[in-house]
């Protein structure tokens, strides 16, 4: 069973749009904190790699709406590495607004009537000074490794 990782945060005013929901590209903003509170929980400094010439680039992102989250609605995002290769992370996202921890930690095929959005993210890593893709520095073997342990 793959690993899930949790992150909650409620909607903000400025992130909505002016039919009262989530605007739209803001999800990917969201995606993007859960993402960042998951490598922070396996000690990955996104900002000292980029320091050291390395950066991760979305090469790859399938989005798919099915209710609106509305302006201060508790979400919930759970992210879990689902595939990855020398060079590459692939992440889904699950993004509900109600706690379904112990559902989505147990399954590993997620009922759709129970979100409110999934995402599927590919992530490449880039030398930024060769410009070119380049391996996963070893600082992601945990994070990779502890994706796939079993969870009770």
């Amino acid at each position: 069973m793959k690993r899930t990782y949790v992150f909650s945060e409620r909607v903000h005013f400025p992130d909505i749009d002016f039919g009262g929901g989530l605007y739209h590209a803001r999800y990917l903003d969201y995606m993007d904190k859960a993402r960042s509170s998951m490598f922070r929980e396996h000690n990955i400094d996104i900002g000292k790699l980029f320091s050291e010439h390395f950066a991760l680039v979305v090469v790859d992102a399938k989005l798919r709406y099915y209710r609106p989250i509305l302006h201060n609605d508790q979400i919930h995002m759970y992210s879990r590495v689902v595939n990855f290769s020398e060079k590459s992370l692939t992440i889904e996202h699950y993004l509900a607004n109600c706690n379904l921890s112990n559902i989505i930690f147990k399954a590993e095929i997620i009922d759709e009537s129970l979100i409110v959005h999934k995402a599927t993210i590919t992530l490449v890593c880039a030398d930024l000074i060769k410009h070119k893709s380049s391996a996963l520095p070893a600082i992601f073997t945990p994070l990779l490794m502890d994706s796939w342990r079993k969870e009770f």
